[in-house]
């Protein structure tokens, strides 16, 4: 079973396998995405029963996600100093042979203020809809009330549908409560990626969230736009 602590740190995919199209659809023209449900254990592997298929749009891309996902490496889930089992959520992106040819090596795309030509914006499929927080008191606007608070952040999302860490910055927040409550949540954070021409790509993105006090000291978020 997997830690029922929460981790400090979220495991982090370090190695992915080339994507193998699978060959019976080839000259289909068919993109394909299937999101699985892995469990990464304390060596950062996926063992193939502790995988379980989310979504797929298309039965036939899935054996070749879960042998990729079998072959990907993490460093994992950390509790302290502590490596710990987690289960995280494993986009996987198909572009058919051919399409997205044109994809530079090590490029980052921009949604921001809106998408380039080509490119899909990624697509947040899950977002953790509390945070516990130590709120400074009385400097911080939302201590003792329930306001709300608009927070802008903006951060690259990578093919794996996970923030870049160190690409995660908060443009402007109602007070530092916010900012810091958003700065969490998107630490496990989940995305459909974004792609360009069909292929996975890493795209930057901005996310606008609405949040508010929750007792003493949580704050809830919401999504507004994206």
């Amino acid at each position: 079973m997997c830690t029922a602590l929460t981790p400090d740190q979220q495991p982090r995919l370090i190695f992915a396998p080339e994507l193998r199209y699978p060959e019976e659809l080839l000259g289909s023209g068919q993109n394909g995405l299937v999101i699985l449900r892995v469990v990464v254990d304390t060596n950062g592997k996926i063992q193939p029963n502790g995988i379980h298929v989310d979504s797929t749009s298309d039965p036939r891309f899935t054996p070749a996600a879960i042998q990729h996902a079998i072959l990907a490496r993490f460093d994992p889930a950390h509790v302290g100093a502590r490596a710990v089992r987690a289960e995280v959520r494993m986009p996987i992106q198909f572009a058919a042979p051919g399409r997205g040819a044109d994809v530079k090596k090590n490029q980052t795309y921009s949604c921001v203020p809106k998408c380039e030509p080509n490119v899909t914006r990624p697509r947040l499929v899950y977002l953790p809809p509390t945070i516990d927080i130590g709120i400074d008191a009385p400097a911080d606007a939302l201590v003792g009330q329930r306001l709300h608070g608009l927070v802008i952040a903006q951060g690259i999302v990578d093919v794996n549908g996970r923030l870049r860490p160190q690409s995660v910055r908060i443009v402007s927040a109602t007070s530092s409560a916010t900012g810091r409550a958003v700065e969490g949540l998107l630490r496990n954070a989940e995305f459909e990626p974004g792609s360009y021409a069909g292929q996975p790509v890493p795209v930057t993105v901005e996310i606008r969230y609405e949040c508010a006090l929750e007792g003493a000291n949580t704050i809830t978020c919401h999504v507004m736009t994206h």
